[in-house]
């Protein structure tokens, strides 16, 4: 394992690293990306296209739900993106896995 995955997984030094760069550069901008990527992983790639539909923004239909998350995420404010999300993930139809256990 590298060493700088190995450090990250270690939590005192991880809140350490976290404090110094807050102290250093102000909010850190990484950790809070990475924690918004690996939430927007939770969205269907039909979910996602609302997103962009509410937003104005185009849909590139034949592109990837990496590519569009990403897309998302530099076109739209964080904290915007966040409550969007949550709005979709609450709204999901979940109906749609028992129609096979029927």
């Amino acid at each position: 394992m590298p060493v700088a995955k190995s450090i990250l997984h270690d939590a005192d030094i991880r809140d350490d690293l976290c404090i110094y760069l807050e102290e250093k550069y102000g909010r850190v901008r990484f950790f809070d990306e990475l924690k918004l990527t690996n939430q927007m992983s939770l969205l269907w790639r039909r979910e996602m296209a609302e997103l962009q539909k509410a937003n104005g923004l185009y849909k590139y239909p034949g592109k990837s739900k990496m590519f569009v998350k990403k897309y998302l995420m530099e076109s739209l404010d964080s904290d915007i993106l966040k409550e969007q999300m949550l709005k979709v993930l609450f709204e999901r139809d979940y109906s749609i896995f028992d129609e096979g256990k029927e």
